[in-house]
């Protein structure tokens, strides 16, 4: 093309040989398996028992709990914040993220937040990479929380750690596991949130990911549970459906 000359679409044709053609075969194929996996993620996501599904999807309610160690007075982040960080702030909460990333299967409708609460041990009795510990956080948290919570009522567990927990970016079991919280016992998801990644509401996604049965996604730059540094989605929630290589569910499934 020569000086201000400008390419006509309606007429411009590129030739299948030229690198960009392969390009954009490429990007397309990758888009369309993008959403083959999320269809096929979304139908091994069985609604747990007692959620209720409507028009918007199925409702996973969150217990938001927020809990301070016996060595850790500080409160860094109010009940009101982590309500508004989960539910209450619109497109720029987690539920709209969920609810944009699964094509409206899942919201956080009925979510509520507590705390603080003091739970007996110093932040040292619990290793964040141990799993062990992080099961006794989350039962010392919610024996903590005592009649403040009703179990029967919440099918997703959030603990909020006053402590950054020897720097850890946060824990998950995959897909939950079934347990006795407050004196219900069924099958839980759940994460442990330290203080570190408060204000990282990406890294926060990425752990609730994993309890929705996520796996890491190896190379999955552009996931939102992507392996490590991999995972670079600089805005989780305009980065989810409108870029398709960005969809949560587009991760490596069970």
């Amino acid at each position: 093309m020569r000086g201000n000359e400008r390419l006509n679409p309606a007429t411009t044709r590129i030739p299948i040989s030229h690198p960009s053609y392969r390009t954009l075969l490429r990007l397309g194929a990758a888009a369309l398996l993008a959403l083959a996996v999320v269809v096929a993620t979304l139908g091994r996501m069985a609604a747990p028992a007692g959620a209720q599904g409507s028009a918007s999807g199925v409702a996973y309610p969150v217990a938001n709990i927020l809990c301070k160690f016996s060595n850790v007075p500080g409160e860094p982040t109010t009940k009101d914040h982590v309500q508004n960080m989960v539910l209450n702030n619109g497109t720029w909460s987690l539920d709209h993220v969920f609810r944009e990333s699964s094509y409206g299967a899942v919201n956080f409708t009925g979510t509520q937040s507590f705390g603080w609460y003091s739970v007996p041990n110093p932040s040292s009795a619990y290793n964040g990479t141990n799993p062990g510990d992080m099961f006794r956080l989350l039962d010392d948290c919610a024996d903590a929380a005592g009649s403040d919570v009703d179990f029967n009522d919440f099918d997703v567990v959030n603990v909020w750690a006053n402590d950054s927990m020897g720097g850890s970016s946060g824990f998950a079991f995959i897909d939950g596991a079934t347990l006795t919280l407050g004196g219900v016992t069924k099958h839980y998801r759940f994460a442990i949130i330290p203080s570190s990644i408060f204000s990282m509401p990406k890294t926060i996604a990425h752990e609730l990911g994993h309890a929705f049965g996520m796996k890491h996604v190896t190379g999955g730059r552009w996931d939102m549970v992507g392996v490590a540094n991999l995972c670079q989605a600089t805005d989780i929630v305009s980065a989810h459906l409108r870029v398709i290589g960005r969809v949560v569910a587009a991760g490596a499934f069970r």
